[in-house]
């Protein structure tokens, strides 16, 4: 049995989708437990129609540093359940039917809500990947249970042709990292599955008070300790279940202008109408989203292309 754990806060559009997502690709049906990290009150009562196994809520509200706390309370949820196995998660991501075999910047999300580029990724359903959806999944399962040294099958981010892999044939599925020449930090901190008694050794060994970044440093620290210097940990795929949807949604930092990403962020206020900050669309998307006014929904994603999908139930909306 796979716990699929994801953390959230005030993105109830995107955890809805990526609840559907799961129920419907995700094999076996995992049991899903969302940390909240102390989201509005009207948010976090649109959680409970969704189909959350466990919905955990924050003791202390939401503050700079909560993440971490929040996190932690993770442990109470894995200690008494019977998995074997935790995926984990934050809520902007999308796992789809198919293997995601798209330039990086598209696994990024970077041009969803681009007319011209969006449709190069496509997301229908076909009845082969299906199949290809449990033998992803049990080849996951797997590696965990046979290969003592692979403490993470990263899921989310696909071999590339610029980072260092251990000595193999390059046509196999999957493939270890070269830790020696390869920052694990850049595949700890996007989804992946491991071992339940690994994941709470994780919690255990972080601060009480962070931020996301911080945990995400703690915990790319933690599973170099754990996994050793000499060690390659990490199982890669060559073509992951997944697409980083937040990236369009997000605004860049003033201090970290990445061009592609401020052209995204261009795209969705657009798309609204609106010059506003990201944090004044996601106020105005999570109230939609409470009224039942806004929702991307994952059977229109399957029969437009996920980019339009999505493209086309904003412009509902507004």
């Amino acid at each position: 049995m796979v716990t699929y754990i994801i953390l959230h806060y005030n993105r109830p559009y995107f955890l809805d989708l990526l609840i559907q997502s799961i129920r419907k690709y995700f094999h076996p049906d995992p049991r899903i437990v969302v940390l909240d990290d102390g989201s509005d009150p009207e948010v976090l009562e649109a959680l409970r129609w969704m189909q959350i196994d466990e919905l955990v809520s924050s003791d202390i509200g939401h503050r700079p540093d909560s993440c971490c706390h929040m996190i932690r309370k993770a442990q109470e949820v894995l200690r008494f359940d019977s998995s074997e196995y935790v995926v984990w998660s934050e809520d902007d991501f999308l796992l789809l039917s198919n293997p995601v075999n798209v330039p990086p910047e598209q696994a990024k999300g970077e041009d969803l809500l681009d007319s011209d580029l969006c449709p190069k990724i496509n997301c229908k359903p076909k009845e082969k990947f299906w199949e290809e959806g449990w033998i992803f999944w049990d080849r996951c399962r797997e590696i965990l249970d046979t290969d003592p040294k692979t403490l993470l099958v990263q899921v989310s981010r696909p071999i590339k042709p610029n980072v260092k892999y251990c000595s193999g044939e390059e046509d196999l599925d999957f493939r270890t990292l070269d830790h020696k020449r390869m920052p694990k930090y850049y595949y700890t901190n996007w989804p992946y599955m491991c071992r339940k008694e690994d994941f709470l050794k994780l919690i255990d060994s972080i601060p009480d008070k962070g931020n996301v970044e911080r945990f995400e440093f703690a915990a790319a620290k933690f599973w170099n300790n754990l996994g050793g210097k000499e060690t390659n940990y990490i199982q890669v795929p060559r073509y992951p279940r997944y697409i980083h949807i937040g990236y369009s949604f997000s605004q860049q930092p003033a201090n970290n202008k990445n061009p592609r990403r401020m052209k995204s962020f261009g795209d969705l206020q657009k798309l609204v109408g609106k010059s506003s900050s990201w944090v004044s669309i996601n106020q105005l998307l999570c109230a939609m989203f409470v009224d039942h006014r806004f929702r991307f929904r994952l059977d229109r994603i399957e029969s437009r292309g996920l980019g339009k999908g999505m493209r086309k139930a904003i412009q509902k909306a507004f």
